[in-house]
């Protein structure tokens, strides 16, 4: 709302700045009235004075004595006329001059020599459009001249000649008023008359307009603003009457409504039922006469149509013309407090969903300081949820004053990807730690969530079904071995025991067949073992597992004199299963480092190809033969004197259960297997 509270204010001195403005306008009114007034002073004077001159040219022609008699008089009331009509004149507010019948000036007052710069002195007398020059710099019929004529040429030099009675009004700019600045000027002529009708001279006032032109454009400007601001606001807002009717309304506000503006101005509000509570309109006029003003108060309102919404509003008690009025603002905040309401909600759900997670969750800022955590988190260390929030991860789950060193928190802010590691308990627990970034829309880290669990049972589980696959892997290795010499020996029994003179023994033939059976029986069952090993994939990076597992290797390459290489692209987390991955890894490496003589090097590259994680193990041996390339993965060939065939067709066993497959580059210098990961499968 603050862009809409500025716009108010900004209202409210738009409508100051126009009160002043027609307070100004209506003293010139006034102004204009009392200069009508003067006028007509001037012009009963000057008919005195015509009447003297009248009257002493009667006396003249009719009657010498009398004349000689009454001639000081006369001349004496002739010069006081005169002077009280220049005095008159001269301290008129307005510039004025003055002209007898033969357009001669006969007055020129103080006001028009501030406004021309020519003294009277240098005017009076003059003839020949004398007063048109310092205006218009050159000498031409003006506004007075249209006393005496009429004249199309001298009216078009005005935008507009009034006419009231008869008297003029024409405003124009006058390029040279005030030694040549210019200036808009509004003139009014007038015309002279004495006491029998006639004509005598005329007299024009000139007011300097320019300021008031200036005041009417910013009014102008002011007012196109306040248009602008006032429709344009995204912000609806109504200019009422105290008592509701309105009167102006902008385009959001119809908007909002679904009302036009015909259906709005001159009503009221309670009479379009837009309000849906009209006492909480009484409650906050009540509150906007206490208080001036009232700001982002909720209220609800009916549209158009009926529906009822939910809005802020703003109201502020303003004066327009003397009259009380209100200038309103509102938003309809429906949606927003429907995503409010999602939102709580949401609060809600997540907390009935974390609720119901047996595993300990804790969402933590990026430094380790608990934002919430789950209900098994609290049980975890005897505590409520909300005693966990604000503490500190390590201090509250391991009792230090500082971050655990080599936290995985950490690595896992600094990478942006999903970590997970295991962790022994002092009590001979195993837990797993999952830690999932939570990014911002910039994919800046906000925080880590933590997921952890125990895992002992599993572990537990895990490791018999690691000695029962040892157990399936010796039964591969020995089986093929012993299910031969036992197959001789069971075909000579079946022999034997067909023989007429071994007839006598058939029960411990059969007896021992069946043995024989047995133990092959017992063989297939430990093979099956392998095959039905349970696999647990989780998201690993496989750059992580090759950097666990390098020293290792490294010590195989360093025992048969031959170097390894790790060349590691950045590459996305992968579904796995880490310690059947290492297998992979483990079998690949050491046939490589195998088939090298000493000084040999070889190379693990990881990198991205076609949508595809790749994992490529190089070596430098002589290369795989054509007829031994076709066979590789059978189980039990190989090509080694002390081989079982079995490492192959374990990694291509391993590689079936990740979906993933191997390809064989080979050479006469080297040879390359690829096993090429899809990015995203589960």
């Amino acid at each position: 709302m603050k862009v809409g509270e500025k716009t108010r204010g900004q209202l409210l001195s738009e409508v100051s700045k126009l009160r002043r403005r027609i307070s100004q306008l209506e003293k010139t009114i006034i102004n204009l009235k009392k200069d009508k007034g003067k006028l007509q002073l001037i012009n009963r004077q000057l008919q005195d004075i015509n009447e003297s001159q009248t009257d002493a040219t009667f006396l003249a022609n009719n009657n010498n004595e009398l004349q000689k008699a009454n001639e000081q008089r006369a001349e004496e009331k002739l010069r006081n006329t005169h002077q009280q009509l220049l005095d008159i004149i001269e301290f008129l507010p307005d510039a004025t001059f003055v002209v007898d019948r033969k357009r001669r000036v006969i007055a020129w007052n103080q006001a028009i020599e501030e406004m021309t710069g020519i003294p009277k002195e240098k005017i009076i007398g003059r003839g020949d459009y004398a007063y048109a020059v310092p205006f218009y710099g050159q000498p031409m019929p003006i506004l007075i001249d249209l006393i005496f004529l009429s004249n199309d040429k001298i009216e078009h030099q005005y935008q507009k000649v009034e006419r009231i009675g008869n008297r003029l009004f024409a405003e124009a700019y006058t390029p040279y008023a005030y030694n040549g600045k210019g200036a808009f000027l509004r003139a009014s002529a007038s015309p002279l008359y004495d006491r029998q009708g006639n004509l005598i001279g005329a007299i024009e006032s000139i007011r300097d307009t320019t300021r008031r032109r200036q005041a009417m454009e910013e009014l102008r400007l002011s007012e196109e603003r306040f248009a602008k601001a006032f429709h344009g606001n995204p912000v609806a807002m109504a200019i009422t009457t105290f008592e509701g009717k309105f009167i102006d309304v902008n385009k959001s506000l119809l908007s909002v409504t679904g009302f036009n503006r015909d259906e709005l101005i001159g009503r009221t509000a309670i009479e379009l039922n837009a309000w849906a509570d009209f006492e909480e309109r009484s409650r906050l006029l009540e509150k906007v006469l206490k208080e001036g003003a009232i700001h982002n108060e909720d209220f609800k309102f009916c549209k158009k149509s009926g529906e009822k919404r939910s809005g802020l509003i703003s109201m502020e008690l303003i004066y327009i013309g003397g009259e009380r009025c209100l200038l309103s603002l509102f938003s309809d905040i429906s949606e927003r407090k429907q995503i409010e309401e999602a939102l709580k909600r949401a609060e809600r759900e997540k907390k009935v969903i974390l609720e119901s997670i047996n595993e300990l969750v804790i969402y933590l800022d990026i430094n380790m300081q608990i934002k919430w955590a789950n209900k098994a988190a609290g049980s975890f260390i005897g505590l409520e949820p909300e005693q966990l929030v604000g503490t500190y991860c390590y201090n509250i789950f391991h009792k230090r004053k500082s971050p655990c060193p080599r936290c995985t928190f950490k690595k896992t802010v600094e990478t942006g990807r999903f970590q997970q590691f295991e962790v022994n308990t002092p009590h001979g627990a195993t837990w797993s730690q999952r830690f999932y970034p939570v990014k911002g829309d910039e994919g800046s880290i906000l925080g880590v969530v933590e997921v952890a669990h125990d895992i002992t049972e599993r572990k537990l589980e895990m490791a018999m079904y690691e000695r029962l696959n040892l157990i399936g892997q010796m039964a591969a290795g020995i089986g093929h071995e012993i299910r031969n010499p036992m197959t001789t020996v069971r075909g000579f029994l079946q022999v034997l025991k067909d023989k007429k003179e071994c007839y006598s023994f058939q029960n411990f033939f059969k007896l021992m067949i069946e043995e024989l059976d047995r133990a092959n029986i017992i063989i297939t069952q430990f093979l099956s073992l392998a095959k039905n090993k349970p696999v647990e994939k989780m998201m690993h990076n496989l750059n992580t597992i090759i950097n666990t597992i390098s020293p290792l290797i490294q010590a195989d390459a360093f025992k048969l004199n031959t170097n390894l290489i790790l060349k590691l692209n950045e590459i996305p987390d992968l579904f796995l299963d880490d310690k059947e991955v290492r297998q992979l890894i483990f079998n690949l490496t050491h046939n490589g480092l195998e088939a090298m003589s000493a000084g040999g090097m070889l190379t693990i590259k990881t990198y991205i190809e076609d949508d595809e994680v790749v994992l490529a193990v190089q070596d430098q041996g002589g290369g795989i033969e054509p007829d031994v390339l076709e066979k590789l993965g059978t189980p039990f060939f190989t090509t080694k004197d002390n081989g079982t065939g079995l490492g192959l067709a374990v990694c291509y066993s391993i590689a079936a259960r990740h979906k993933a497959r191997i390809e064989v580059e080979t050479g006469s210098h080297n040879t390359t297997f690829l096993v090429r990961f899809r990015c995203y499968h589960n």
